[in-house]
C-alpha cells in the first residue's frame, strides 16, 4: 500500500489557513483547516464583508463556494493520484450567518467510486452548532496528475 501524500500534507497544515500553490479562490475563503482524516475534512471559515449580500449576511454563493471547499479538500484527502471536479453541487440553505461570525464546514466522502465519487457536506455555526447548510455533490478524477511535491 502506498503513503498517502495528501493527507500528510493535510495533517501537516492542521490549525492553519488551507492554501495552494499557486492561491486559488479556495485561498480567497480562507479557511483553517480543523481536521483531516482519509474521507473527512473540517474547516473553519471567519465571515468577512466581503463575503456578505448588502444586508449584511453570508451570501449564497460564497456558501456554496465553503462547501464546494471543504468537499473538494476531503476528495483529496483520499490520496488519488489524479486531481478531480465537481460533476454538481446541490446546496440547501437553513439559516443565516453575520459578518464576524465563525462557521464550520464539515465533508464526508459518502462513497468513493473508481470514476466518480459521492460527498455531503454541511455548513454550522461554530458556537451555535446550528445547521446554516448542507449539499451534496459528486466529482469525477480527470487526466491531470497531483505533483504532490510542489503543493
Amino acid at each position: 500500500m502506498t503513503e498517502n501524500l495528501s493527507l500528510l500534507r493535510l495533517a501537516s497544515n492542521i490549525g492553519e489557513i488551507y492554501h495552494t500553490s499557486p492561491p486559488t479562490f479556495g485561498s480567497w475563503l480562507a479557511g483553517i483547516l480543523l481536521k483531516a482524516e482519509e474521507g473527512s475534512v473540517m474547516m473553519e471559515f471567519i465571515i468577512r464583508q466581503e463575503m456578505c449580500n448588502p444586508v449584511g449576511a453570508l451570501h449564497g454563493g460564497v456558501i456554496a463556494a465553503m462547501l464546494d471547499e471543504v468537499a473538494g479538500v476531503t476528495v483529496y484527502s483520499l490520496g488519488h493520484s489524479n486531481y478531480h471536479t465537481s460533476v454538481n453541487l446541490v446546496v440547501d440553505f437553513f439559516a443565516p450567518s453575520l459578518v464576524g461570525h465563525r462557521v464550520k464546514a464539515r465533508g464526508k466522502v459518502i462513497k468513493r467510486g473508481k470514476k466518480i465519487s459521492h460527498l455531503h457536506a454541511e455548513l454550522t455555526h461554530s458556537e451555535t452548532g446550528r445547521l446554516l447548510a448542507h449539499a451534496s455533490t459528486n466529482v469525477i478524477w480527470i487526466d491531470k496528475e497531483i505533483d504532490h511535491a510542489n503543493q
